[in-house]
């Protein structure tokens, strides 16, 4: 049986960095990735009115619970709207778009995208290019800002990535559904313009 973990590892470094941490595949840090671990949950939104999203940001995915780097990638937020709170678009370095909404039950904001992956260990040829329909949810909360004449506009983000991974039926029997979870912590790397 192949698990969707590591379908999902590689789909996730994917979408959020291009080629992961280093590049290259560790079959430890797959295995963590996988293991059975507690939902995680997001920081309680910072008092007061939402803070807008905007801006470059440099984002550190981790495994869920650890500090084992999965990937490094800078993001670009740019809101739909002139001021204040509202959705818009994450663009990544790895080319990626997410569609970013503001959130209404957890956190603060959350982006989802989804996309086809492959079916396969890391590091060999897949044994179904595109065995498993993957659905990502990034949670993001708001753990630092600044204020604005504009209003609050946030500097820090921290958060969880949840990958839900179904097989394609039909495609490879081994291929097995499965999730995972990600730690993401972002902070903003341009200031936001106080005027």
């Amino acid at each position: 049986m192949i698990q969707a973990g590591s379908a999902m590892l590689a789909a996730s470094a994917a979408l959020t960095g291009g080629c992961g941490a280093t590049g290259e595949s560790d079959p430890e840090r797959r295995r963590a990735a996988e293991r059975p671990s507690a939902t995680p949950t997001v920081p309680e939104p910072l008092p007061g009115e939402r803070a807008r999203l905007e801006g470059r940001w440099r984002v550190t995915v981790t495994v869920h619970g650890s500090d084992e780097l999965l990937a490094r990638v800078r993001w670009r937020i740019r809101p739909d709207c002139r001021q204040g709170a509202c959705g818009g678009t994450i663009v990544s370095s790895s080319s990626a778009e997410l569609s970013l909404e503001e959130a209404t039950s957890e956190g603060d904001y959350v982006a989802e995208t989804d996309f086809s992956g492959p079916c396969g260990e890391e590091g060999e040829e897949p044994v179904a290019e595109y065995g498993f329909d993957v659905h990502r949810t990034d949670h993001l909360t708001v753990t630092d800002s600044v204020d604005t004449r504009r209003g609050p506009v946030a500097t820090e983000l921290s958060g969880y990535s949840k990958t839900e991974a179904t097989a394609v039926e039909g495609v490879d029997p081994r291929c097995q559904d499965g999730t995972t979870y990600e730690d993401i912590r972002a902070v903003r790397l341009d200031r936001p313009d106080r005027g």
